[in-house]
C-alpha cells in the first residue's frame, strides 16, 4: 500500500534538453544575483559598525573638549571689557562696502581709489574710538 500513495503523489515532468539547460542557466544566474546581495549587505553591516566606532569616538572627543574648555573657563581670569568697546560689539556691526569685480574687466584705477576710500573710512572710523 505505500507505494501505491507515492507512486500517485510523485509527479513526473519531462523537460527537454535545451529546456533543461536554460533552467540551470536561471538557477545559477539566481544564485550569482543572491551571493552579490549577501556580500553586498555585509559589507553593509561591516561599514556601520565601523561609522558607529568612529561616532562613538567623536562623541567621546567631543566630551573631553567640552571638559577641557569648562577647565579653562574657571581657571582664567574673566575678561573685563570696556563699556565703548562692548556698546560697539553689541551694537551692529559696521557696514562693509563690497566691491563688485566684473571678473577683470573692471578698471584697476577705480578699484585702487574705490579700496583707498574704505581704508581712509576704517582709519577715521578707528581715530574716533
Amino acid at each position: 500500500m505505500v507505494s501505491n500513495t507515492s507512486n500517485r503523489s510523485l509527479i513526473h515532468v519531462r523537460f527537454e534538453y535545451e529546456e533543461a539547460v536554460e533552467a540551470r542557466r536561471d538557477i545559477l544566474f539566481s544564485q550569482i544575483v543572491s551571493l552579490r546581495i549577501e556580500k553586498a549587505i555585509r559589507g553593509y553591516g561591516f561599514y556601520r559598525m565601523k561609522e558607529l566606532d568612529l561616532k562613538a569616538a567623536l562623541y567621546r572627543k567631543i566630551k573631553d573638549v567640552r571638559m577641557t574648555i569648562t577647565k579653562l573657563e574657571k581657571t582664567l581670569p574673566k575678561l573685563e571689557i570696556p563699556e565703548i568697546i562692548e556698546k560697539k560689539i553689541s551694537g551692529k556691526p559696521d557696514s562693509v562696502e563690497h566691491i563688485e569685480r566684473d571678473g577683470g574687466d573692471g578698471d584697476i584705477e577705480n578699484q585702487l581709489k574705490e579700496i583707498q576710500k574704505r581704508l581712509d573710512h576704517l582709519q577715521r572710523d578707528s581715530m574716533g574710538l
